[in-house]
């Protein structure tokens, strides 16, 4: 006869870390948002006043961006005035 023996311990640690990750997700995904938004942002101001011969600092004014955050999941970059 078999006698099978099972220890739940690691499968229920397993599953407290994802309902950990699983609330912190959306906390992560705006760093993530935001930390693209940024790069985005930058290569914007890097590169426009070559393509355009608008300088720097008029760009560097002229784009803004919003931050995403746990409840809003959306970050924007857009450009006004200047």
């Amino acid at each position: 006869m078999f006698k099978i023996q099972v220890d739940t311990a690691a499968i229920q640690a397993a599953l407290r870390r994802l309902e950990v990750a699983g609330e912190k997700l959306p906390s992560i995904t705006a760093m993530v948002l935001n930390r693209v938004n940024t790069k985005v942002r930058q290569r914007v101001v890097e590169r426009l006043p070559e393509q355009t011969g608008i300088s720097r600092y008029t760009i560097n004014r002229a784009i803004k961006t919003r931050r995403a955050s746990p409840g809003n999941l959306r970050a924007e970059t857009y450009s006004r005035g200047g």
